[in-house]
Parts: C-alpha cells; sequence; structure tokens
C-alpha cells in the first residue's frame, strides 16, 4: 500500500506542472502585448528618428546630403491607424452593449404566462421608426446616417475624411449620440411571443400570479388580495392556489373583506379587530371550527359567526336577503 505522502507528492508535481503551463501562456500573452505596443510606439514616437538614422547612415557613406524627412508621415500613419482601431474598438462596444433579459410575471386565466422582456437596444443601420421603436423619431434619420457611417468606416474614407461627417453630425456630443442610439426597453409577452398590453385588472392579477406561482418562499403575506378581482376569478384562482401553498407547509397570512377567501380557505386561525370605542379588547383570535373568538386583552369571548355574517355577509339580514333573490 502506497504512503499517503507519495499521493501527496504527486498532487503536488501535477499542480506545478499546471502552475508552469499556465506561467508560460501568461508570458507569451505578454510578449504579444508587448510587441503590439512597441509597433505602435514605434510608428507614432519614433518614426522621424529611425528615418533619420538611416539617412545618416547613408550620408556617411555616400557623402550626398537627404531632403528632410520631417514632413509628418509618420504622425499621419499613426493617427489614421488609431482612427481605424477605435472605430473598429467602437463598434465591438455598441455589439456588446446589446442585451435581452427575459422574466415570468404570472399567469392570466384563459390567456396564458405572461413575460417581461427587458432588452438594451442599439441603433442600427437601415434602422425605420414604427410605433413600436423606442428611438427619437426626430433624431433617428440623423443617427442612423452616423451609424452607417461608422460601420462601413475603412482605409478608403481618408481621401475624404475631413468631409465624411456633414456639419451637424459633426455637432453632435457623444454623450447625447450615446443616449440617444442605446435605449432600454421593456414590453410585456403572453405566451413567450405575442406582445400584450395588460388592463389594470389584469396587471393586479399578473403581480399577485407572480408571487403565488413562485413556491420558494416560506411565508406569503397579502393586503386585501382581492381589490380589483372579479369573484370568479378569486374562485377559480386565488383560492385553490393558497390551498395549494397551505398544504405545501407554506405559511399564508391574508387581510380580508372577501367572504370567499375568508371562509372558504378554512383557515387554521382568524384574528378579528374590534374598533369600537372605549374597547378594551382590540384584538380576537380564533377560528371557525370552535365558532369562538378569544379577546387577547381581557380574554372576553365572541361568536365567530356572528362576527363574520356582519364583516363578511353584511349582516345576517343582508345574508338571508341575496339567499331569498338566489332561491336557494
Amino acid at each position: 500500500m502506497k504512503d499517503i505522502n507519495d499521493y501527496i507528492r504527486k498532487d503536488e508535481q501535477v499542480e506545478k506542472h499546471l502552475l508552469n503551463e499556465q506561467l508560460n501562456y501568461l508570458k507569451d500573452d505578454l510578449i504579444d502585448l508587448a510587441v503590439e505596443d512597441y509597433k505602435k510606439t514605434f510608428i507614432s514616437e519614433n518614426g522621424d528618428s529611425f528615418l533619420t538614422t538611416i539617412k545618416n547612415s547613408v550620408q556617411k557613406k555616400t557623402g550626398k546630403v537627404s531632403k528632410p524627412n520631417n514632413i509628418g508621415f509618420a504622425g499621419l500613419v499613426s493617427n489614421r491607424l488609431k482612427r481605424i482601431e477605435v472605430n473598429s474598438d467602437l463598434k465591438i462596444k455598441l455589439k456588446e452593449v446589446q442585451h435581452k433579459k427575459t422574466n415570468k410575471l404570472g399567469y392570466i386565466p384563459n390567456k396564458g404566462n405572461t413575460y417581461l422582456v427587458t432588452s438594451i437596444e442599439v441603433l442600427q443601420p437601415g434602422e425605420t421608426y414604427n410605433e413600436r421603436k423606442i428611438f427619437d423619431r426626430d433624431k433617428i434619420k440623423r443617427n442612423r446616417s452616423i451609424i452607417e457611417k461608422i460601420h462601413s468606416f475603412g482605409v478608403n474614407n481618408f481621401k475624404g475624411v475631413n468631409d465624411y461627417f456633414d456639419f451637424e453630425e459633426r455637432m453632435v456630443s457623444p454623450g447625447a449620440f450615446s443616449n440617444e442610439i442605446i435605449k432600454k426597453k421593456s414590453v410585456v409577452k403572453i405566451n413567450g411571443n405575442e406582445d400584450y398590453l395588460p388592463s389594470e385588472g389584469e396587471k393586479a392579477i399578473i403581480t399577485i400570479s407572480g408571487l403565488l406561482e413562485d413556491e420558494n418562499y416560506d411565508c406569503y403575506l397579502f393586503d386585501e388580495i382581492e381589490r380589483g378581482l372579479g369573484q370568479k376569478y378569486i374562485t377559480d384562482y386565488i383560492i385553490p392556489k393558497l390551498k395549494e401553498l397551505r398544504d405545501k407547509g407554506k405559511t399564508i397570512i391574508v387581510s380580508t373583506h372577501n367572504s370567499n377567501i375568508a371562509i372558504n380557505t378554512l383557515p387554521s386561525q382568524t384574528i378579528y379587530c374590534d374598533y369600537k370605542i372605549n374597547s378594551t379588547n382590540i384584538y380576537y383570535w380564533g377560528n371557525l371550527y370552535t365558532n369562538k373568538l378569544i379577546g387577547i386583552e381581557e380574554r372576553d369571548e365572541l361568536i365567530w359567526k356572528e362576527k363574520a355574517l356582519v364583516h363578511l355577509e353584511g349582516s345576517e339580514e343582508m345574508f338571508g336577503k341575496r339567499r331569498n333573490i338566489y332561491g336557494v
């Protein structure tokens, strides 16, 4: 049986070998970067001195005086190389900034799942305006022309470079231009692909279902979850979903005036607030199974059914009238 130290030494050797490989890769990258930087520096800063050295050597051997070389050629070449490099880098950055992210919002009954699609968009060459676009209608033509010129710029354009951008285009500040061609857009889509504008009621449904469909929480708190929602939606979706979460061991706390939610969810505990003036007890707790509400302060009792009829049904009389209307 091999000693444990043998394995340790072997692991150390492997790690050392991998480290040497990474160091060699790093050295090669540094050398490449250094060579590239030297080339640029030589072209931009040492071109004249290099030509002068060559001419001096030729003059010593031939006795002929060379013509002056300080005609700005090295600077011209350097500036043009920088212009192409900056233009290329700008195109890469404009491409990289584009991004899209999709998040599920919730579920609308009989219609499907809704999603919020948020994107960072960049004005493209050939972009045309329509109502769905987020770019400024008054400036899209000018900015599109600038973008097209940035994308098509090349060596052949140096001949007329001073007139490459017209006067109006040259007057646009970089900051303003960036804000105008890079925009954030958020749209609601239904079933993943169709743009959708939810109504106010559907916005409430999406907000609630987005929480109810997310089972990552241990506790859910809702304040009057029924606001703006129809009874059918409450019966068909809200109540079954609350029961489902409860059966999965989730803690659910709901503040409501809706009798369907308060009763048909079969809550294990009820907290009742009594707002009578000069009342010693304000809060009571109990449930529909014992038909009791116990005062937290004085420990007096109320009948759960009586309070439910008043606050959830509008009173026993109103409950009876509705029953007579329905004929049940």
